[in-house]
């Protein structure tokens, strides 16, 4: 698996279980708004060897970022009912990431970013990791 297969399984997954709001990815072009929306974003970390042998696993742990814009002085709950949603979609799930793959998730978590440029902002972050035997 890659990370370009990674990145495809992780955005595939938000894709197919959020209708609620646009979505920001990164590095796509986005039609500037003034309604809630949410960013997209995934953090690859420092890959290491998970095992020994003539076939080795290697590990690949990262988190996936969405951070919840919602327009300033219109309260937190349903920013805050938006990031229960987003846990939901990857909170302890595992799937797949090409054909020789797995991606397993963990436990999000939230992170209130306050009001920045008129956006009032909540960090949705969820752990994840990718293991590849080669």
């Amino acid at each position: 698996m890659s990370f370009e297969d990674e990145r495809k399984a992780i955005e595939s997954r938000m894709q197919a279980n959020w209708a609620t709001t646009p979505i920001q990815w990164e590095n796509v072009p986005f039609a500037e708004t003034q309604a809630i929306h949410v960013k997209f974003a995934v953090v690859s970390g420092e890959g290491s060897q998970a095992s020994l042998g003539d076939s080795p696993r290697y590990r690949w742990p990262g988190l996936i970022s969405i951070k919840i814009m919602a327009p300033e002085n219109t309260g937190t709950v349903v920013a805050m009912q938006y990031a229960d949603s987003i846990g939901t979609i990857f909170r302890r799930q595992a799937f797949a990431a090409g054909a020789n793959g797995r991606i397993i998730c963990g436990t999000p978590s939230v992170i209130i970013g306050g009001i920045d440029k008129g956006w009032y902002q909540v960090l949705v972050l969820t752990p994840f990791s990718r293991d590849k035997v080669f």
